[in-house]
């Protein structure tokens, strides 16, 4: 898959001016939090290389334990005997406003199918950023799957190996990585990921 440098460059640019947000985007107000507290546990994948062998394929993903824009707990993996599909999205990254209406139509049509679990981690949350707050964004959007809200340090993001955004990672059934890609996906490119894990 091709990675495009605005969404790598972009990606940097929330990882490198977090610290200067502050603490704006995880302070509850009228929308409630946007961040929430996620505990890791096993260990933390290597970033995803821009072309080559991606390191992380068939290496044990990371256990989170987190929370959703609500409070309920949200926990990515560890293995729940079916292939899972972990989508990153930041509110203010375009590539994600275009991915998110994909996906969900993909979810409607079939395109996604039922014997795989999908969660999405909502990352790199910026209240000044466009787009905020993540939440109204995805409801808006009709996103109905789980949703963990990553920290402010996002740390979920950094221990799947984010480098650009939108980004997949697909799930063996015993929790292995099977593939990761960055970027839109096409529905060719979806089913190609999909066959990875036999579906």
């Amino acid at each position: 898959m091709t990675r495009l440098a605005s969404v790598l460059l972009a990606a940097g640019l929330a990882l490198g001016t977090l610290a200067a947000c502050g603490d704006d985007s995880s302070s509850a107000g009228p929308v409630g939090p946007q961040n929430q507290p996620v505990s890791l546990a096993g260990t933390a994948l290597a970033p995803l290389p821009d072309n080559g062998t991606d390191p992380a394929v068939g290496k044990t993903a990371p256990t989170l334990s987190g929370k959703d824009f609500s409070g309920n707990a949200v926990t990515v993996t560890p293995a729940t005997g079916r292939p899972r599909l972990i989508l990153f999205v930041a509110h203010w990254c375009p590539h994600c406003q275009a991915e998110v209406p994909r996906v969900v139509k993909w979810l409607a049509d079939g395109s996604i199918p039922a014997g795989l679990d999908l969660v999405a981690v909502s990352t790199g949350v910026q209240a000044s950023a466009p787009n905020y707050p993540p939440s109204k964004w995805l409801a808006k959007e009709n996103w109905t799957k789980p949703v963990l809200a990553d920290s402010a340090a996002m740390e979920s993001a950094k221990a799947f190996g984010l480098t650009s955004y939108p980004y997949f990672v697909l799930l063996n059934a015993d929790s292995t990585v099977a593939v990761r890609a960055s970027g839109e996906l096409t529905r060719a490119e979806l089913r190609k990921l999909l066959a990875t894990v036999g579906l």
